[in-house]
């Protein structure tokens, strides 16, 4: 449809977001109701790993509690390893 599709461009635009925000908006968007944006959620999730190290921008106490309501949230819609992964980078 088309509020999907401009869903999806919304993500595209969001993964250039700060590290730290982008993460944040990728874990929001496996609340959509579209299989297509919690796909492309996870995707986008994968490759910010990989990307990590590439800023060194710090997380702020207030985005690390975010972030780990999301992902308790949304655990069910994250791949085990990914999660895994995740929860490291917060430590």
């Amino acid at each position: 449809t088309a509020l999907e599709y401009n869903k999806i461009k919304c993500l595209s635009i969001l993964n250039y977001a700060p590290k730290w925000d982008r993460i944040t908006y990728l874990l929001e968007a496996l609340e959509s109701p579209s299989e297509k944006i919690k796909e492309m959620s996870v995707s986008l999730m994968k490759n910010w790993i990989l990307r990590f190290n590439r800023s060194y921008s710090n997380l702020t106490a207030a985005q690390k509690s975010h972030i780990e309501q999301l992902l308790e949230k949304n655990k069910a819609q994250i791949p085990g390893y990914l999660k895994t992964q995740l929860r490291f980078v917060l430590k």
